[in-house]
Order: structure tokens, then sequence, then C-alpha cells
């Protein structure tokens, strides 16, 4: 057989496999196309029940509407949007009217636990959510479980449960999952751990100083530290800075919050940091003397760290100085404005 048959076998062999592939497209394209339609489709049903809802929901508030006949008349395949409107209103909601929105969700509760363990990874981030938001006792030990969900969604849902349930029980049950947020920001894990308030501020620094605390969630509790402001982690703070085999970038962030919430004390353990050969760790000690201020050896500390071969460090020390100077002289004088005379033209004569 010549080389020229072939090639002319070849023909039909590749007209076959270029058609199949062109075939394989339109169905994927098909596909998307009708995915999409879908989505469409369950969102505006969504929207067109919950507008069916609001005055549901208002005479519920309003009193002429009693919580156990709110959910009377919903389906059973409506179950799982109205469970998402009573939580999208819930979170907004405070004192009585939350109260009663958690008794009209009661009797739905029990399909919430269902979802909460589905194959799905969202109706489990649902039942998860609701669970934290509606319940009157909030179940601790499921949102805990969440915590160790395989979905990051989930975990992340279980965490914002835990905080809208709040008080020290709660942050104590999410600080058990501060090293599975791996997936998440975390200025966002440090966001939701900091809704706690002052009921978090011991737990997490409790688990800031734990031996078995992960570099990376050391980061997030000293950032929900310092977004509480809570002075008494500054103790904790000083005694993990001292410790051995700590990351730089972990010494960094501790230099940063100490600044924020530091006095004297924490002052004289900031000021070794700003002779760190690393400049990671003095750009930090600098901004945090800059800081605290507490006592005139600083300004020379701050003087000499103008002259610093890192032209940030020695910006952020410029800046202090000036700050320094700005506290000291207090608000420069404002003079009386007066107006300036008006020169008429001379006449031309």
């Amino acid at each position: 057989m010549s080389g020229l048959d072939v090639e002319v076998g070849l023909v039909p062999l590749l007209g076959a496999l270029l058609a199949a592939a062109v075939a394989v497209n339109v169905l994927l394209v098909a596909a998307t196309v009708g995915l999409h339609a879908w989505e469409a489709r369950v969102a505006a049903r969504r929207e067109s029940r919950a507008r069916r809802w609001v005055p549901r929901l208002l005479a519920l508030l309003d009193g002429d509407l009693a919580p156990e006949d709110f959910a009377a008349s919903v389906w059973p395949h409506q179950r799982a949007d109205m469970l998402r409107f009573l939580v999208t209103y819930a979170v907004r909601l405070r004192g009585a009217d939350r109260r009663l929105v958690a008794e009209a969700a009661a009797p739905l509760l029990r399909v919430a636990r269902r979802y909460s363990i589905s194959r799905s990874a969202e109706l489990r981030v649902l039942g998860v959510h609701t669970l934290g938001v509606l319940s009157e006792w909030p179940p601790l030990v499921t949102l805990g479980g969440a915590l160790r969900d395989p979905s990051q969604r989930v975990v992340l849902a279980a965490a914002t449960a835990l905080a809208e349930v709040g008080g020290a029980a709660a942050c104590q049950v999410a600080l058990t999952g501060l090293s599975r947020y791996g997936g998440a920001e975390a200025a966002t894990v440090a966001s939701l751990l900091a809704r706690f308030g002052i009921h978090g501020g011991a737990p997490i620094a409790a688990a800031l100083v734990h031996p078995r605390t992960g570099p990376r969630a050391r980061l997030i509790a000293t950032e929900a530290l310092r977004r509480l402001g809570y002075v008494p982690a500054a103790a904790a703070a000083c005694e993990l800075l001292g410790r051995e085999r700590v990351r730089p970038e972990v010494r960094a962030s501790l230099l940063r919050f100490l600044g924020e919430v530091g006095g004297p004390a924490e002052a004289a353990v900031v000021r070794p940091w700003c002779a760190s050969p690393e400049v990671a760790l003095r750009l930090p000690a600098v901004e945090a003397l800059g800081q605290l201020r507490s006592g005139p050896e600083d300004l020379g500390i701050l003087r000499r760290a103008q002259a610093d071969p890192d032209a940030w460090v020695a910006l952020r020390a410029t800046e202090a100085l000036e700050r320094y100077d700005r506290a000291l002289l207090g608000p420069s004088p404002v003079r009386p404005w007066r107006a300036r005379p008006t020169i008429e033209p001379t006449p031309y004569l």
C-alpha cells in the first residue's frame, strides 16, 4: 500500500474525530446554557416566594400572626427557601423581634438538622447557619462538629453561626477549629472571631499562646485581638514574643498588636526588636515604638532608626518623631481671618 493510499484512508478518520469534537463542544455549551437557565429559574422562584412571605413576616412582627401559624402552609419543597428567608431577616433583627422569628422557625428546625448532615454541601451550609441563628438553644456540639466538615464553605458557615450565638462558650468551640480555616482569608476568620466581642478576648488570648497552635492560627488570633483592642492580651503577646522558634510573621503581628494596646511595660519588650537584623521585624517594632512613646530613650531609638538602611524603616521613624513633635508642641495657633482690602482700579484720566 502506497503512502497516498494511507493518507486517503486517514481522511474519513480525521473527519469523524473533528465531528466528534464539534459534537462534544456543542453538548458542553448546551449544558452550560441549560445550567444557567436552571439557576436563573431557581433564583426567580426564590424571589417570588420571598415577596409572598414578606407580608406574613410583617404581620408576625406586628402581632397579627401567631408564630406557630407562620410556616403552617409551607409545602415540603418550599422548606429550604423558607429557612433561607427566615435566616436572611433574622440576622438583621434583635431582641423580641428576633425571638419571634425563631419561634416561627421552630417547626422547621428538625429539617435544618437533617440538612446539616446532608450529602449536599449547600444544604449543610443552610442547615448549620439556620441552627446557629434560629435555635433558642443553639446546639454547640453540632456546630462544633461542622467545623470538621470537608467543605470549607460549611466550616465558615459553622464559624459564622457560632459568632451569631456569641458568648465565651461558643467562642471556645469556634477556636477548636482555628487550624481548619486554612482555605479562608486570615482577615475573614479574624473578623468572625472579633464578632464574639469582649467575651471572646480571654479564649482567643489563651489560644494564641497554646503550644499546639500553628503559625497561621496565631496570626488569625493576633489580628482578632487587635480588632477587639483587647488590652489584657498584651501580657500573653509579650510572653509569646520572647519564645524561641516563633515565625517572623507571627512576631511582626505581635509587635503591631503591642503598638496598639501596650504601655510602658510593653515598650520595654518592643525596644530590642528595633535593632533586629531582619527588616520584617525592625519595621513593625519601630512602628510600635512610635505609637507607644513611653520614655525619652524611645526618641533616641527613633532618631537612630531614621538612618536605617531600609527606606521604610527610616520613613516610619520620621513619621513617629513628627507625631511626637506635634503632641509636644500642641496644635498650631490659628490666625484670625481678615479680609484683604480690595484694590479698586484707578480710573483713566
